[in-house]
């Protein structure tokens, strides 16, 4: 078993929505849930400003051309990991000093023109990964050649200088879900007093969010049966890469600067406190396999459930596979519960999604031979 201790939000916006009335099912008539959800910061943790290209479109053939860019971190908190870029689509352009239209074109196999720092430097690459700090701006270069002028046949040619950005982030939402005692409603009802209960969702930051909405009531009356019902969305401006949640894996790395080891971790996981059962079986099962870790967090048990079984595809920026948890309390919660005459108690529910990101943009250039007349 290993212990997790979670980071608490540190910059929340609460939004209150107003109470929702129960009619039609047992104890409606005394029973109201305010939802409310606080979201940590922002949807783009990256973004990518300022594309240029000096010289400015058009440029002459063979010329060096610097195609620059800014990453721009926009979280406050959170630093941005295993950035890379890559020049992936350049039509004609080689690596500043190829002496020949044939020597390292940029779209030749794997990607070999590289990003390069102010000072010349490979950054940011698939073999030297970078860390955007919070609040960090850092200017990205690729230093090439134009097309020459044989390789236009002197005709003015527009060319679409295509990069990706890809970066590992993990995002998280957490809820409270109140299971409400029959007897107390019971009590309400005779007395004729409200029962107002609240269900509370907190977001994190990313592009990549988790949501959840209990199929019914906001609550668990008793230990009668809830299915709680998640879904993962895109609300970021880029894709989730491949256009899934990987199957679960955590593999590790060697920080060069510290020698300490790093997690690397990948998919959907769930936390669920040890007082509620989850009823396996079926698509929960074939998803999330047979065997659930008990993990401690800030020394509560939880549950764990991880996707290990299978990738959670996404269409239209939506998870469509079935994430549904039917919930209960547990027998022996059950019974302190009733024997207790607590009239309602909350529960914490919490999620990760560990996903790599991608970024898309380009710079238009023209190549142009120079007419004086």
């Amino acid at each position: 078993m290993r212990y997790i201790f979670l980071i608490p939000l540190l910059v929340a916006v609460v939004v209150i929505s107003g109470c929702t009335g129960l009619s039609g099912i047992f104890g409606g008539n005394v029973i109201s849930v305010q939802t409310r959800t606080t979201e940590e910061g922002v949807k783009d943790p990256l973004t990518i400003t300022n594309i240029m290209t000096i010289p400015n479109s058009p440029v002459l053939p063979d010329q060096e051309v610097i195609l620059s860019f800014v990453l721009k971190g926009n979280d406050k908190i959170r630093a941005i990991q295993n950035v890379r870029v890559n020049l992936f689509d350049a039509p004609g352009f080689r690596s500043e000093g190829s002496d020949t239209a044939a020597s390292v074109i940029c779209n030749g196999n794997g990607y070999p023109c590289q990003p390069l720092d102010e000072n010349g430097n490979e950054v940011c690459s698939n073999n030297h990964p970078c860390t955007i700090l919070p609040g960090e701006e850092r200017m990205i270069q690729f230093k090439l050649l134009a097309p020459s002028k044989s390789q236009i046949a002197n005709i003015a040619t527009q060319v679409r200088l295509n990069f990706d950005v890809l970066y590992d982030f993990n995002s998280s939402m957490n809820f409270v879900i109140p299971v409400v005692n029959k007897d107390e409603v019971i009590m309400r009802q005779r007395e004729g007093q409200p029962m107002n209960l609240v269900f509370d969702k907190s977001y994190s930051t990313g592009p990549m969010r988790i949501d959840v909405q209990p199929l019914g009531v906001n609550y668990i009356l008793d230990n009668y049966q809830t299915i709680l019902q998640f879904s993962i969305n895109n609300v970021g401006s880029g894709t989730v890469n491949s256009s899934q949640i990987p199957a679960y894996t955590t593999s590790y790395t060697t920080d060069l600067s510290t020698g300490a080891l790093v997690a690397n971790v990948k998919g959907f996981e769930v936390f669920i406190p040890t007082d509620l059962d989850v009823t396996t079986g079926g698509v929960l099962d074939e998803i999330f396999g047979t065997t659930h870790s008990v993990e401690y967090i800030n020394g509560a048990p939880y549950l764990q459930f991880t996707n290990n079984n299978r990738a959670i595809q996404l269409f239209k920026s939506q998870s469509q596979i079935s994430l549904s948890f039917p919930v209960k309390m547990n027998i022996d919660a059950y019974t302190a519960f009733k024997n207790n005459q607590i009239p309602f108690r909350s529960y914490e529910i919490k999620s990760n999604v560990y996903y790599t990101y991608e970024l898309r943009n380009y710079a238009d250039v023209q190549i142009k031979v120079f007419e004086n007349s």
